[in-house]
Parts: structure tokens; C-alpha cells; sequence
């Protein structure tokens, strides 16, 4: 994930396409209503577990940059 340009109210990113088939999955996981954690994920979906952990962080910390504006 790269960060192109970042707002108090918004943020531009560019998602790699594996980065977009695991936001995908969490997203179908958080509409179906199930609680799962990133090994979950990994072994559902097959994606790597380390991925899925560093778009976790990313999202957080473009989450605190947003915050601080």
C-alpha cells in the first residue's frame, strides 16, 4: 500500500491486486458477521499471514496520520 496523498477527511492509497483480494476478504468476513484473525484469514483465503498483518498496521497508522490533522 502506498500512500499518495493524505487529508483530515481523506487519503488517496494505490492497493497492489493482492493487497485488494485481501481487503476483499476481510470485508466479505466483517458483512458476514464473523470474528476472525489473521490466521483465520490465512487459512480461509490462503493469504500469508504477514500480509495480512502488515495492511493491519498500514491502515493503522494512515488511520493516527488522518487523526492528527
Amino acid at each position: 500500500m502506498n500512500l499518495l496523498k493524505i487529508q483530515a477527511d481523506y487519503a488517496t492509497i494505490s492497493v497492489s491486486k493482492d493487497e485488494v483480494f485481501i481487503l476483499r476478504a476481510i470485508l466479505s468476513e466483517i458483512y458476514a458477521g464473523v470474528c476472525v484473525d489473521s490466521e483465520e484469514i490465512e487459512i480461509i483465503h490462503g493469504f500469508d499471514k504477514d500480509n495480512v498483518l502488515k495492511i493491519d498496521s498500514e491502515f493503522k497508522i494512515l488511520y493516527e496520520k488522518m487523526d492528527s490533522l
